[in-house]
C-alpha cells in the first residue's frame, strides 16, 4: 500500500505542469459554456435600440428596412451596428422628393447614433462574451497540441518549458478581446471583419484565441508594416 502511494506521489510530483495546466483550462471552459447563453442573450436585449419615428412615417416605411432593421409599433429597431453603408442603404428607401423625407433621415442618423454606443449598454456583456469565445478557442488549442502531442506522438511536448504558455494564454486572451471589441467597431481589417455580425464577430474571436501564436504574429507584421523605419 505505502509502495503504490509513494508510486502516485511520484508520478503526480512529474506531471504537475499538466495537471494545472490542462485543470485551469478545463475549468475554464466549463465556466465559459454555462455562461454563454447568459451573456448572448444579455448582448441581444441590452444591445437593442429604437427610435420613436411620427405616426405619419409609419404609414410609408415598409417592413423590415433592411436586413436587422425592422418597423415595431411607432419606433425602428436595431440590433446590430448602422455603418455609413447602412445608412445609404436606409436613406435610399424613401425618395427625396417626398415630404417626410428631412423626418425619416433624422429617424435614420438617431438609430446610426444609438447603435453605434451613442447609449447602448451591452459593452459589459460583450466584452465578457468575447472573452468567453477567446477562452474556448484557447482551451481548444491547449488540448490538441499538449494531450494530442502525448498521447500520439513520441516527442510530446516538453512541458518543463512549456507550461507557463498553457497557463498564462488564458489572460493573454483579455488584451486579445480588448483589441477586438476596437478593431470591430473600425473594421480595421478589413478581410476578417467582412460583416459587423455579432456571429461572425464571435467566430473570429474563437479563432483568435484559438490560433494566438498566428494571431499576435499577423498583428507583429501588421505593426512592422506600419511603424517599422525598414521598407
Amino acid at each position: 500500500m505505502i509502495n503504490l502511494l509513494n508510486m502516485i506521489m511520484e508520478k503526480i510530483k512529474s506531471v504537475w505542469r499538466v495537471l494545472v495546466a490542462v485543470g485551469l483550462h478545463v475549468v475554464a471552459c466549463v465556466l465559459a459554456i454555462c455562461f454563454l447563453p447568459y451573456l448572448y442573450t444579455q448582448v441581444l436585449t441590452e444591445g437593442e435600440v429604437g427610435v420613436k419615428v411620427d405616426s405619419a412615417l409609419v404609414s410609408v416605411i415598409q417592413e423590415p428596412l433592411t436586413n436587422g432593421v425592422v418597423l415595431r409599433n411607432d419606433s425602428i429597431f436595431t440590433r446590430k451596428y448602422i455603418d455609413q453603408q447602412e445608412k445609404i442603404v436606409l436613406s435610399s428607401l424613401m425618395g427625396k422628393s417626398d415630404s417626410l423625407y428631412i423626418r425619416y433621415i433624422r429617424s435614420v442618423e438617431e438609430l446610426s447614433y444609438l447603435s453605434n454606443g451613442g447609449e447602448k449598454q451591452s459593452w459589459t456583456y460583450l466584452l465578457l462574451l468575447t472573452f468567453c469565445f477567446v477562452v474556448l478557442g484557447c482551451s481548444g488549442r491547449t488540448f490538441f497540441d499538449y494531450i494530442g502531442h502525448t498521447c500520439y506522438t513520441k516527442e510530446g511536448q516538453d512541458m518543463k518549458k512549456w507550461w507557463p504558455w498553457y497557463v498564462f494564454r488564458l489572460f493573454m486572451g483579455v488584451p486579445i478581446t480588448a483589441f477586438l471589441l476596437v478593431a470591430s467597431r473600425c473594421a480595421i481589417f478589413s478581410t476578417l471583419f467582412t460583416s459587423r455580425d455579432l456571429n461572425v464577430y464571435l467566430v473570429i474571436a474563437f479563432l483568435a484565441g484559438f490560433a494566438m501564436m498566428e494571431f499576435m504574429d499577423m498583428l507583429r507584421a501588421t505593426a512592422k508594416g506600419l511603424f517599422s523605419k525598414e521598407r
